[in-house]
């Protein structure tokens, strides 16, 4: 549902709603804040809340005040965006319990410690969290250790983490042994790279012929094997600093799609033979010389032959794929059948979200 509140008293029909998402456009006007917060009380049977900002909806100061107009209501599912950095102050607010789906976008910095305010508000649903979601955009890196409570329920775990930490990899399978679903982002801001995947050049020469080769030698496979029930997995990560190669024009350096798309065709099949329940992989890959992000996606599928069972990665077609592109000179061969991965396109059973983000 999308509301545009008024300052009218709110019509009965709100009083059997489950569900509400909120995308705000008001400003820091305190009586909108408050209009808001009287209408969620009116809402006994809320299950599901989901509040966007696009302007301070809820400004830090207010955040005791909206989680105290939700207490009353069977909260099972909330989507919280904390808006634009700002400083919280006093003690921490205590959060909801019961919570089964519980999604942070959490900007805030504070007097005392940030991340004390923002587990506050993720502890009182550690032992009921099945899908956990946090947006850190604070300069320092929330303690994981801290949510071992949710590691028998947690299925789904999502989290943007501010720094390089590699570490994160062998953590999480230990915290949440469970998993079905991870997505890890790094955005180490110093660089505006992501973590670094050790990829390997080695060249050889056969008479007037030379050939280049990339293999990958890295320990981030062996942690992701830990998590054995894992079936879908997103990573943001950088293949193209340990090869020194970088795109020379922002939109229209095809080769240098191609060999971003088949280095992740080949770590997926690596990561696949490691992570035996594997369904779909995607990698995040930053800007770093674009405008906006690519998504690379994978899927595995299981064949029979003779018997024998396989499981085949395919790749989810790009909006740089389909075509041929005439590149100075040459031309880049950009179609789907000619690309490694059995891609799937846009007429196949399977879809992909946008691959840029």
């Amino acid at each position: 549902m999308h509301l545009n509140l008024s300052r009218k008293s709110y019509p009965n029909t709100f009083i059997c709603d489950r569900k509400l998402e909120l995308k705000s456009n008001f400003g820091s006007d305190e009586e909108d804040i408050n209009l808001i917060f009287q209408f969620f009380e009116t809402l006994p049977n809320l299950k599901s809340l989901k509040l966007l900002q696009f302007n301070l909806l809820s400004r830090p100061i207010d955040i005791s005040q909206l989680i105290a107009s939700l207490r009353h209501a069977p909260l099972l599912e909330l989507v919280l965006d904390t808006g634009c950095p700002a400083i919280v102050e006093g003690p921490p607010t205590i959060g909801l319990s019961g919570l089964e789906k519980l999604s942070i976008t959490w900007n805030n910095q504070a007097t005392g410690s940030a991340h004390t305010h923002l587990y506050e508000l993720i502890r009182p649903s550690l032992e009921t969290l099945v899908d956990l979601v946090i947006d850190n955009h604070l300069s320092t890196d929330f303690d994981l250790q801290l949510l071992k409570p949710a590691g028998n329920t947690l299925r789904s775990f999502e989290y943007f983490l501010a720094s390089n930490d590699e570490g994160i990899l062998d953590i999480v399978p230990i915290i949440f042994p469970h998993l079905t679903s991870l997505s890890l982002r790094w955005d180490f801001t110093a660089t505006r790279h992501s973590i670094l995947w050790k990829v390997c050049i080695w060249s050889m020469t056969y008479g007037s012929r030379s050939s280049t080769y990339e293999f990958l030698q890295d320990g981030h496979i062996s942690a992701l094997a830990k998590n054995q029930n894992l079936l879908d997995l997103t990573l943001s990560s950088d293949f193209e600093v340990e090869s020194g190669d970088t795109i020379k024009r922002s939109h229209d350096d095809y080769p240098w799609y191609v060999r971003c798309y088949k280095r992740r065709l080949k770590v997926t099949q690596e990561v696949v033979l490691a992570c035996h329940k594997l369904q779909r992989c995607s990698w995040i890959q930053l800007p770093n010389g674009r405008l906006s992000s690519l998504k690379h996606s994978f899927v595995v599928e299981e064949r029979v032959s003779d018997g024998k069972k396989t499981r085949v990665v395919r790749g989810m077609k790009q909006d740089w794929m389909g075509r041929n592109h005439w590149n100075y000179g040459f031309i880049v061969k950009c179609k789907s059948e000619d690309l490694p991965g059995d891609i799937i396109g846009e007429n196949d059973s399977l879809s992909d979200d946008d691959d840029e983000i």
